[in-house]
């Protein structure tokens, strides 16, 4: 009896460990399975990650746009202050010249006007 009390405890346990090995076997295949199939899960986190790379591409790429933009402008501002600043001065030099030959002019019309005097009395 206690021979087929022992045996029979065997056979319980190899029993147990045939069912554990199966389990074992079928959760590993079934890990498996689930890691290498599309799930709906992992196919919106496999989206987002393709998203993230595209913005963040984008980001770049507008960034690098944006530094060439702000570059170009600084020197537009700079060529234009500086046309700004020769333009004021030329400007400034033409009333110079317009004040002095206004009053060149008017001394010539005095000058005239004092011959005609002169010629008259003469």
């Amino acid at each position: 009896a206690l021979q087929q009390c022992a045996n029979s405890a065997r056979h319980s346990l190899e029993r147990r460990k045939m069912k554990f090995s199966a389990a074992l076997i079928l959760a590993t295949l079934l890990g498996y399975v689930a890691a290498h199939r599309d799930s709906p899960a992992k196919k919106v986190i496999d989206f987002i990650k393709e998203l993230k790379a595209e913005i963040q591409a984008d980001t770049d790429d507008e960034a690098a746009s944006f530094g060439k933009f702000k570059d170009w402008c600084n020197a537009t501002v700079t060529a234009a202050t500086s046309n700004i600043d020769e333009e004021k001065s030329l400007i400034e030099d033409c009333n110079q010249k317009i004040e002095s030959w206004s009053g060149a002019e008017a001394a010539s019309g005095a000058e005239v006007l004092n011959a005609k005097k002169n010629l008259k009395e003469n």
